[in-house]
């Protein structure tokens, strides 16, 4: 029986990038072994396949995935290889068996990466600003309460609907940010599948720049230039400005070290048991001792500079505004 593997995301723990690259190099990953399929791929991801499971974002739909499922089997059979799926629409996926059938054929082995929850809405929000489909416009404190979170986040009961169906010894875990995975998510990814170590280092040298994160202290002004009619092309001209004047940084914060603590803490014996019955861990993989930011680090939502922001707003009609936002930074 071929060996399936499923990746399920989750959301924020570099899968887009994954995808992309798994779909660019997919005859050298099927001259290897491993088939990386055309069934169900929208923007290089097998989003079709949990779609048609049935999702919080869209409704089951049985014949589209057992026909899907047919031609996964087709498809093994003429190759005798093993199969991987990606996509991260699979976490939000309602009833997990759905895809039970897969059982039938394949050997299923999931994969999933989790991310720190506290961590998680942090660059989930970040999204939410710089996306022009979403446009938030609050917060942290405001998208937190907008988004019922708490429920995406409860990671010990998703997993208990996956291990449930395929087996907790076939629910490969993952803590993204920690220790225990490589800091190359994808290198570490790689690593699971059965693919030699060349084509794994030639892969993962590859640098793939998307879903950029705007540093924590543009995002204040990007939220308010979301309130602004503007175009895709000048929404998009906005971040740039931003990414060129406020150049990425690490250990920038939205919460404060005790609010991230009190949002994790609601999490946090969940994960416990979540890291034992899939990793055999005796504690929690997520629990790390405080980086010690100080005060500084932490990102006000209403402390902007409004000669920044109306700056801002002119850099993204004309050059000059650049020039004055340029100065107005160099001088602070």
């Amino acid at each position: 029986m071929p060996r399936l593997y499923l990746h399920i995301g989750t959301h924020k723990t570099g899968s887009t990038a994954i995808q992309q690259l798994l779909w660019k190099h997919r005859q050298a990953l099927a001259t290897a072994g491993l088939l990386y399929p055309d069934v169900g791929v929208r923007r290089d991801a097998h989003h079709a396949i949990a779609w048609a499971a049935g999702t919080t974002r869209a409704a089951p739909d049985a014949a589209a995935l057992r026909a899907m499922v047919e031609d996964l089997i087709r498809q093994a059979g003429t190759s005798a290889q093993s199969i991987l799926l990606s996509s991260e629409e699979f976490e939000f996926v309602q009833r997990v068996q759905e895809l039970a059938l897969l059982k039938d054929h394949f050997e299923v082995k999931v994969i999933v990466y989790l991310r720190k929850q506290d961590e998680y809405l942090e660059a989930a929000y970040n999204q939410h600003v710089r996306s022009y489909d979403l446009r938030f416009t609050g917060s942290i404190y405001q998208f937190a309460l907008g988004y019922n979170f708490f429920w995406r986040f409860d990671y010990w009961r998703i997993l208990q609907n996956w291990g449930d169906v395929f087996g907790v010894e076939n629910v490969i875990v993952r803590p993204y940010g920690t220790d225990l995975v490589d800091d190359d998510a994808l290198a570490d990814f790689l690593s699971l599948l059965p693919l030699p170590g060349d084509l794994c280092r030639d892969i993962a040298g590859e640098t793939i720049r998307i879903n950029r994160a705007l540093h924590p202290r543009a995002i204040p002004y990007m939220a308010r230039i979301n309130k602004m009619s503007l175009s895709r092309e000048q929404h998009q001209a906005a971040q740039g400005i931003l990414r060129k004047v406020m150049p990425h940084e690490r250990g920038f914060r939205f919460l404060r070290d005790d609010e991230a603590s009190r949002f994790y803490e609601g999490f946090e014996s969940d994960n416990e048991a979540l890291f034992r019955t899939f990793m055999g861990l005796d504690h929690d993989a997520f629990r790390r001792a405080a980086d010690g930011a100080d005060a500084s680090r932490w990102i006000d939502h209403d402390e902007i500079e409004p000669d920044v922001l109306v700056a801002l707003v002119e850099a993204i009609f004309q050059e000059a505004g650049r020039k004055r936002l340029r100065q107005l930074l160099d001088a602070g």
